[in-house]
């Protein structure tokens, strides 16, 4: 039995070696080796051992503008450079439509019937109604004011009567935005205000990135997904007045333009809508990477303090959601340069035919190509010499770049046209309305006694779009002298837009 099996395996890498080796189309781009050379295996060790962050190594290893990895039988093609981005972004056989359809079938759990309805008309609908109800407008505007609300009512419950308490930094993180996004979305009373609902979005995020290659044996991820969408069932047989226009708009697409019955549009919706794991440590390394700068940390209350707070004749500081988005550059700056410097997860598209792209490489149908971040973020020519560095500075308006020209389509975090993220501009007001609530009003310091420089180890498997933190963060929460008092939340001039690099 031994030798039968140990035939078996030296037969398949053989052929796997064949594949490697002797498949090859000679326009295909080149490959790239696996460290572990083990043809057809060296690459998926390699994937599972770094995650996502994988395409992004290979970019290093390689000098060609796309390479091609060996996965198994098949091939996935990997570009690193603007020059090439851009042409990617401009091609109609490079979709990232199929990408968000199968994930949305596998996520979801919706019935077989409802992902065929599912199809590229009612996705471009569906993505048009989401962007337009996005846009800035009193719609976006008010839901950002809950959102808002809800980030000054948190650091009231963190901060207590006391004024003298601890919070571990990811599951605040997760608490804040879980329960703010949905007030946006959903309304004040929103299903998530349920602590065993929020406990049930959590454990089935923490099941994505299994969930998504299918494995859940333990049918863990597949529970907590049910009780989720229990409530959201409970939540869609009786809407609230104040429901986002967003959640009606989409869920006019699915049942009334796609004819996707009820039940199976909620569990699509509750996927399409949940952004919450990509937000999550967008606020955590902002909050991380703005404490452990005491002169940045400073500088930024200065700002927020100096351009983006009144005081009302009632006595009551008030803080200007339009200011912070506009007048304070440097608290946008040091946001900004946490996505550029920790984004991780690559952009990817499906190719659903043979695609020769820039007249010189052959992409086979089928296959998956992805763009990975890091060689553009961290490329001296865009960025200058201290690419690698975190500068919020560099961000500013009348900053100088060292590097040349630096073009929206070179900050990725958002994606790019024509697949930027709808959700930019409602997640980043609200991002930044919460930083500026904090940095004004609480002291935070490690309470283990460690320095911030010593950074919390990050998870090794992420579907997230920045690294998830897997050691605890415990922090001391102080009140501020300078932030004491009651405070609330204005929409200040409607309308207003942060003005982010992704355009």
């Amino acid at each position: 039995m031994l030798y039968e099996t140990a035939g078996v395996i030296a037969a398949c890498t053989l052929v796997a070696w064949c594949i490697e080796y002797f498949c090859d189309d000679p326009r295909e781009p080149p490959r790239v080796r696996a460290k572990i050379p083990i043809p057809g295996l060296g690459h998926v060790i390699g994937w599972l051992w770094n995650g996502f962050d994988y395409p992004n190594r290979i970019g290093k290893v390689s000098d060609a503008e796309v390479c091609t990895v060996g996965v198994l039988n098949s091939k996935i093609y990997v570009v690193k450079t603007p020059r090439l981005h851009s042409i990617v972004h401009k091609t109609k056989t490079l979709s990232m439509q199929q990408i968000t359809r199968n994930a949305t079938n596998i996520h979801s759990g919706a019935s077989a019937e409802a992902h065929a309805l599912f199809d590229a008309d009612v996705f471009q609908e569906f993505r048009t109604r989401t962007r337009s109800a996005l846009l800035p407008s009193q719609g976006l505007d008010e839901l950002n004011l809950r959102m808002a609300e809800y980030s000054v009512a948190e650091i009231n419950e963190i901060l207590g009567g006391k004024g003298d308490g601890s919070i571990e930094l990811l599951r605040w993180s997760k608490h804040v935005i879980l329960q703010s996004v949905s007030a946006g979305f959903y309304g004040v009373n929103h299903p998530f205000r349920d602590p065993e609902m929020e406990k049930a979005m959590w454990d089935w995020d923490k099941y994505r990135p299994t969930m998504h290659l299918k494995l859940d044996p333990f049918g863990k991820g597949t529970k907590a997904r049910a009780k989720v969408f229990d409530a959201l069932e409970r939540y869609f047989s009786d809407i609230p007045e104040d429901v986002s226009p967003v959640v009606l708009e989409r869920k006019r697409v699915l049942e009334d333009l796609g004819g996707i019955k009820p039940e199976d549009a909620l569990k699509m919706q509750a996927f399409l809508n949940d952004g919450n794991f990509n937000v999550v440590p967008m606020l955590y390394w902002a909050v991380y990477d703005i404490y452990s700068r005491p002169a940045l940390l400073n500088a930024i209350r200065k700002e927020v303090t100096a351009n983006a707070v009144q005081r009302s004749e009632s006595g009551i500081n008030v803080l200007d959601m339009s200011a912070v988005k506009t007048k304070c550059p440097l608290l946008l700056g040091a946001y900004q340069e946490t996505q550029r410097i920790r984004h991780m997860l690559p952009n990817s598209r499906y190719i659903l035919e043979d695609t020769l792209l820039d007249g010189r490489y052959l992409l086979k149908k089928g296959r998956m190509l992805y763009l990975p971040t890091k060689p553009i973020h961290y490329d001296t020519n865009i960025w200058g010499p201290r690419a690698a560095e975190y500068d919020p500075y560099r961000f500013m308006p009348d900053a100088k770049s060292e590097g040349g020209n630096q073009l929206a389509s070179h900050f990725l975090p958002w994606g790019t046209a024509p697949y930027i993220c709808p959700a930019r501009q409602f997640v980043s007001t609200g991002i930044m309305v919460t930083l500026a609530q904090l940095v004004l009003r609480v002291h935070l310091e490690r309470a283990d006694g460690r320095s911030w420089e010593d950074e919390p180890a990050t998870q090794w498997l992420e579907i997230a779009t920045l690294p998830t933190a897997r050691e605890e963060v415990n922090l001391v929460v102080k009140p501020r002298a300078e932030g004491g008092g009651t405070w609330s939340v204005i929409i200040g001039t409607p309308k207003t837009a942060v003005p982010l690099k992704s355009r």
